[in-house]
């Protein structure tokens, strides 16, 4: 008599260390979303007047969509140039032409996987 394999199984039956994987992936993204996330009013006011507001929330954004069209040239923000070497995310974007909504929600996505793996 062969095992049914725990993937094969219902979601109540599967093993419980699979669900407190996902629970706990889904409780340190929490945490991490409304401790250290940006407030999305710095968003809204950011595509009102770019100009005038500069905050480090929308700063890493900004650069990051500028890197779409300029991948791998020196950032203008001495400030954020370690994003210089952060190719990964632009180039997708850019070869996808994915538009910038969707560009930057790769990146909470990738850290979700990210801690879901670990």
């Amino acid at each position: 008599m062969t095992e049914t394999p725990w993937h094969a199984l219902p979601l109540g039956a599967q093993p419980r260390g699979a669900l407190l994987g996902v629970f706990t992936t889904i409780v340190i993204c929490g945490v991490v979303l409304v401790l250290f996330c940006p407030h999305l009013i710095a968003w809204r006011s950011w595509a009102v007047q770019p100009d005038i507001f500069d905050q480090p929330e929308t700063g890493r954004g900004t650069v990051a969509l500028w890197q779409v069209d300029h991948l791998g040239e020196p950032i203008p923000s001495r400030f954020l140039e370690i994003q210089r070497w952060r190719l990964l995310g632009p180039a997708v974007a850019r070869a996808f032409r994915l538009p910038p909504g969707l560009h930057l929600s790769l990146y909470p996505l990738g850290a979700f996987f990210a801690v879901w793996y670990a």
